[in-house]
Formats: structure tokens, C-alpha cells, sequence
């Protein structure tokens, strides 16, 4: 609903990226902080869990960020580029608000400050480091505002019978519970968008990567034993993969223009990735339709605020969806 957030975000580790070419000082503890080498030790072995395993419990993902930001003083930009490359289910508005919130930012005012006790009770003693952490987490000046929700836009109507390309990303790989009868598949595109993850500048780790081919190739697999027609994965997202999309929807609907149909995705890289393709469709007298399922066009309109007024409408929505 306030996508400005996340492109800011985007500007503003782009320009981090730049400094960090000129600026030693940065490179040198931003190195250390991702290799796992800094003087907290239980930073270093949460480090090492991530790159290993992909995935840090809820808690130690709060300790990381309040320590990379109000300890180590490191950007949260940066800190929450460092998650997105390395975390198996890093999200794109889960990921950019939590580390705001841990600043400050998303919650002004009430920035979150770990501290040795708490790190020390939870982990049951493996980790106590006592006068080594920040005791207090001033808030971070924000540099931008944060924007009004916006509208959310109409969604796409499917028409019954009319014959359409599926077009899927890793954003959403379960066509089977789409608004669409399988009778008007007429093929299905799936798209591998690289490494969409943290934006392409620095990739993704080879776990996240691998981790997100299987889920693709598996789907793939899934629709092909499924019945689905034409099932096909196209790797990449640059002018070569919207060559290769046009190309197959030529094949299987030589006859016109063929309607492609998809999940219209949530702000992140992988929206920015797709919608050049298909802005490139468009040009070529493609038509995109973007659909939403029900209980997204219901409940996305509440998330206005934080997550409690949100659960707030949870139980009615549900009645009202059945």
C-alpha cells in the first residue's frame, strides 16, 4: 500500500553501494560485519547460521539488526540488504519494515535496543555479551517521509472461455488456486528472475539462488504432471527472456494475439523485474491482465497501519470469504 517505501529504500542503498567504493572506512566494517568477523562473537556465529542454513529465528533476527544498527553504527539499508541476499524466505515488506522498525523509522520514536540479558535468557547462555552492546538506540533521522496509503488499484476480471497464457514468477507458484478454469490455459510460462532478491547489484547467495530454482523447476514439474498445457521455464528477465516469452506465445497461439494472465505481484524486486516484460508485451498488442484472489482484495485495503489494527479484521473477512 506505500510502495514509496520500498523504493526509497532501493535509492538509498544504491547511493550506499557508491560510497561504499570510496568510503574505506565503510568497506572495512561493513566486511567484517558480513564475514562474521567482528569483536561480538554472538553476531559472528548468527553470521555464520545465516549463510549456512538460510534462516535465523524471529528473535535473533531483532538482536542482528539492533546490533548492526546501534552498535556496529552500519546502515540498516545495508543490513537489510545483507538479510535479503541470505535469508531463504526473505520478503520484501516483512524484511525493509522490520529493520525500519528496529531504527526508529517505522514506529517513530520506538526504536528496539537488544540487550545482553534478554540475548543471554533466550539463547540460555550461549550468548551473554555484557558491556559490549549500545544501551541506548536513538532513533535514526529519517530521510523520508512516510507516504499515505494509496488506492488499491481495480483488479483484472478473467472472462470465462477466454483461451490465456499463464504467466508465473516466485512470487506466486500455486496457479491451481487461481480464478481460472483450467479449460482456458492455453499454456504456462513460468519466469526465473535471477536474482531479483536484493535487486541484481549483489547476488544472492548460492543457497537462496538454488533454493528458488527447485521451487520453480519443482513447480514446473508439479503442473506438467498435473495436466497443465505447454509448461514452460524461462530463465532471466532482461530483454532476452521478453524475446523468448514472445516467441512461445507465437507458438502456441499463432492465430491472434494471445491474453496472458497473471498474479499481479506484491512491491518488491520481483514486481520491478516483471513489469518491464510486460510493459514490453503491451507494445507488441499483448494484453496483461493482472489478477488478485479474493481474500487479497479483501484484506489488503486494511493494511493501512500496523499489524494489530490488521489481525483486527482477520476473523469478519474470513466469515465474509467463507
Amino acid at each position: 500500500m506505500r510502495p514509496a517505501v520500498w523504493l526509497n529504500y532501493l535509492k538509498d542503498l544504491d547511493g550506499l553501494r557508491e560510497q561504499w567504493q570510496t568510503d574505506s572506512d565503510l568497506r572495512i566494517r561493513l566486511e567484517a560485519a558480513e564475514k562474521g568477523e567482528t569483536d561480538l562473537q554472538c553476531l559472528n556465529a548468527w553470521v555464520k547460521e545465516l549463510k549456512e542454513t538460510g534462516y535465523l529465528h524471529n528473535h535473533v533476527r531483532m538482536w542482528f539488526a539492533s546490533i548492526w544498527v546501534h552498535t556496529l553504527r552500519l546502515p540498516w539499508q545495508l543490513g537489510a540488504d545483507f538479510f535479503m541476499r541470505h535469508l531463504l524466505d526473505g520478503d520484501p515488506a516483512s524484511n525493509t519494515l522490520s529493520w525500519r522498525w528496529v531504527c526508529g523509522l517505522q514506529t517513530k520514536g520506538k526504536a528496539y535496543l537488544a540487550t545482553a540479558e534478554n540475548i543471554e535468557r533466550f539463547t540460555e547462555g550461549r550468548h551473554a555479551p555484557y558491556g559490549l552492546l549500545a544501551s541506548e538506540a536513538p532513533p535514526i533521522p529519517a530521510d523520508h517521509e512516510i507516504p499515505k496509503p494509496d488506492q488499491l488499484l481495480p483488479r483484472d476480471i478473467h472472462q470465462p472461455g477466454e483461451k490465456t497464457i499463464l504467466l508465473i514468477t516466485e512470487e506466486d507458484l500455486f496457479p491451481e488456486s487461481w480464478p481460472i478454469a483450467p479449460t482456458d490455459i492455453q499454456a504456462v510460462i513460468l519466469i526465473d528472475t535471477n536474482n531479483s532478491r536484493s535487486d541484481g547489484a549483489w547476488p544472492i547467495s548460492s543457497l537462496v539462488s538454488s533454493y528458488r530454482s527447485q521451487a520453480l523447476e519443482s513447480t514446473t514439474v508439479r503442473l506438467k504432471a498435473s495436466g497443465y498445457p505447454a509448461v514452460t521455464l524461462v530463465k532471466g528477465s532482461g530483454e532476452e527472456s521478453s524475446a523468448s516469452l514472445q516467441s512461445l506465445m507465437t507458438t502456441h497461439l499463432p492465430a491472434a494475439k494471445p491474453t496472458v494472465t497473471m498474479m499481479r505481484p506484491s512491491v518488491g524486486s520481483i514486481r520491478s523485474r516483471i513489469e518491464p516484460m510486460v510493459a514490453k508485451l503491451a507494445e507488441e498488442g499483448i494484453s496483461v491482465r493482472s489478477l488478485r484472489r479474493d481474500w487479497d482484495e479483501t484484506l489488503w485495503p486494511h493494511a493501512t497501519h500496523g499489524f494489530f489494527r490488521f489481525k483486527e479484521q482477520i476473523p469478519s473477512v474470513l466469515q465474509r470469504l467463507g
